[in-house]
Parts: C-alpha cells; sequence; structure tokens
C-alpha cells in the first residue's frame, strides 16, 4: 500500500465533502471510495452520487434496503454462486436497487457461520444470561453475512468483496500508529504543532510501508514483518569504549538480516 496524501480536518466535517476534496487534490482519477459500516444514509449516497464517486459500503444486518429472509434457507438454493476467499467458501446473490446501476451484494462466509454458531452454543452452554437457543435459532440465518452496496458495474460479486476487504490495510495503519509508535491523544495545541505531528506521523507511515514492501521483494521467511525488524533494531546502539564510538554486538542473524535488506551496520 502506498499513502500519497494526507489532510489534517477539524472533527465535525462530514467524511463525504472530505474525501471528494482529498480525491481533487490529489489529481487521482478512478478511485472507489470504500465505506465503514454505518456510513451508509441516503444524504451520503446522494453526496457521492452527484459528486460521480465510484463506492462499496457494508450495510447493518438490520437494513430495510433489501429483504433478506432468503437467507433462512440452510442451503446455498438462493446463492447465484461462490468463490473462494483465503481457503473459505464465500456464497453470494446480487439485488439491483433501482434502475440506477446500484446494488446490494449478499454474501455467506460458511466458515465464519459456523464459527459464529458455536460461540452462540458456547455462551448457552456457559449460561450467559442473554444468550438462548431461542436467540441462537432466530439470528442463524444471518450468522457469517455481509452486505454491501455499491454502484461498481465492472466488478462482479467477487470484485467487489475483494475491493471491501483491501480496507484492512487501513486498520493496519491505525494499529501501527497506535501500537507501533504508541500514539494516543493528540496533545499539540496549535495548527502548526498538529500539522507537524500529521506530517511525522506520515514520514513514519511511509517507512513503515517501504520496510514492508523490502522484506517481501527480497523473499525473507514470512517470521520477519516490519514490526519485528523495528524491534531488532531498537537492540542495536552506538556506544562509546574509550572515548570510541562503537556499535553494539549484534547477533550474526540479525546482522544477515540487515545485509539481505541492504542495510550496512557501522563496524560490523
Amino acid at each position: 500500500m502506498v499513502i500519497h496524501r494526507y489532510r489534517l480536518l477539524p472533527g465535525n466535517i462530514a467524511d463525504v465533502s472530505a474525501f471528494r476534496n482529498a480525491l481533487e487534490e490529489s489529481g487521482m482519477r478512478d478511485c472507489t471510495l470504500i465505506a465503514d459500516r454505518g456510513f451508509y444514509s441516503k444524504a451520503n449516497v446522494g453526496a457521492m452520487d452527484r459528486a460521480a464517486m465510484r463506492y462499496v459500503m457494508p450495510l447493518k444486518a438490520n437494513t430495510r434496503l433489501v429483504d433478506t429472509g432468503f437467507l433462512e434457507d440452510e442451503g446455498s438454493g438462493w446463492a447465484d454462486g461462490f468463490f473462494e476467499y483465503h481457503g473459505r467458501v464465500i456464497w453470494h446473490k446480487r439485488i439491483a436497487i433501482g434502475a440506477h446501476g446500484k446494488h446490494v451484494y449478499v454474501y455467506r462466509d460458511s466458515a465464519k457461520r459456523a464459527q459464529m454458531e458455536a460461540n452462540a452454543a458456547r455462551r448457552i452452554q456457559a449460561g450467559y444470561g442473554d444468550a438462548t437457543r431461542e436467540r441462537l435459532e432466530a439470528e442463524r440465518p444471518r450468522y457469517g453475512m455481509s452486505l454491501l452496496y455499491t454502484n461498481l458495474e465492472d466488478q462482479d460479486a467477487q470484485g467487489v468483496y475483494h475491493a471491501y476487504k483491501s480496507r484492512w490495510q487501513i486498520e493496519e495503519c491505525f494499529d501501527y500508529l497506535k501500537n507501533g509508535l504508541d500514539l494516543g491523544v493528540v496533545y499539540q495545541r496549535t495548527d502548526e504543532q498538529a500539522e507537524a505531528w500529521a506530517f511525522l506521523n506520515h514520514l513514519s507511515l511511509t517507512m513503515y510501508y517501504s520496510l514492508y514492501a523490502k522484506l517481501r521483494q527480497t523473499g525473507l521467511p514470512a517470521r520477519y514483518t516490519p514490526d519485528s525488524v523495528i524491534a531488532i533494531a531498537r537492540t542495536i546502539h552506538r556506544v562509546n569504549i574509550n572515548n570510541t564510538w562503537r556499535t553494539s554486538e549484534t547477533s550474526k542473524p540479525d546482522q544477515q538480516l540487515y545485509q539481505t535488506l541492504g542495510i550496512t551496520l557501522p563496524d560490523l
């Protein structure tokens, strides 16, 4: 993933207008907005349509936009077909919405459905107050279900599903900023300080994903991740011995790792 740019916005700015301005500023074309759960509303859809945006957005399970009663069918007769995603079978159905090229794709992840059913059964056995057989039976048809609303006409069910799943990369960014850099509340008090803070975060993310790309290019074992390489780097120091600065002791595997990445450690 490449992070092209960032913008600082007040917390009360609508997401749609922010995205539209960011897209215009970037000069990019043929972009698709991958929205978060809860983003769907008639107002947001109207704003995106007026801006001629392409989008994929999840719907809540209790949406009234489509009738999902057909999911009560325990089989797969309701589905148009299926595809495989990370070793799991995903059944899908396309439902046209209106006459303007919009659709809702209904997906059922068979493995996730079985897992959710097992979790619900364990909660019943453990005696959780809100877990009952009746609730399991009522909710079972929607276990493993996801609904995606989109205006993409050049993508099939699998393409739309993959497009939405690509947003996990954004979650990875947030995870790195929160846990890798230990970022929390922004304490900067002026716009200039906040801009400097955001710029340093942007540089950090750029370096992080450059390291990620380098790891994949060099064919290093999957156990090496950007986080693990950074953790190793934190154990390497410059030490002053008899008024001479030297690099601290480093294991052979770590030396070989950095050599593979094209990084030369001084004095080694």
